[in-house]
């Protein structure tokens, strides 16, 4: 069996991804369009490499959007359960963003930057000590160099 370093699936497990090394960087976005698209308050956004993806069963079916700027927005969901698996934006190419709570295991979890914080629910708590951007940030100003290196090297 080979090792991940993370796997992940649906909700009734016909469809099944891995990730092999440390995601880019994870935040939680908190725009209305996640919110709906999550059906909560919040999407634990995980960038990982597309190279670093891969599907281990099972297919999804593709539905595109635009957002407000403009960019393609996929969402890449189980056709048997639609649950969404990950997101693609075309302004991150060669990036998947797989949906955090599809994940295996979410204990290593840790997201200390929070995005679109202006349409946060009221009755959320950030904890101290985390960023919050009123919208997007500046990947190059907030990522670890690390991070950066390997995006470039996409």
């Amino acid at each position: 069996m080979k090792d991940y370093f993370c796997t992940g699936s649906c909700e009734c497990g016909q469809t099944r991804y891995a990730v092999t090394h440390e995601p880019l960087f994870t935040h939680l976005c908190h725009c209305t369009r996640c919110q709906k698209r999550t059906a909560t308050a919040f999407y634990i956004t995980i960038m990982v490499p597309e190279k670093e993806f891969m599907m281990i069963s099972g297919e999804t079916q593709n539905i595109f959007s635009t957002l407000d700027n403009g960019a393609q927005f996929g969402s890449h969901a189980c056709p048997e359960c639609h649950n969404y698996l990950y997101h693609t934006n075309m302004n991150y190419k060669g990036i998947i963003m797989p949906t955090g709570g599809t994940l295996d295991d979410t204990s290593w979890l840790d997201p200390k930057v929070h995005i679109y914080v202006k349409s946060k629910q009221p009755w959320l708590e950030i904890s101290a000590g985390d960023r919050t951007f009123h919208e997007m940030y500046d990947l190059a100003e907030v990522w670890p160099k690390e991070s950066l290196e390997r995006l470039a090297a996409i």
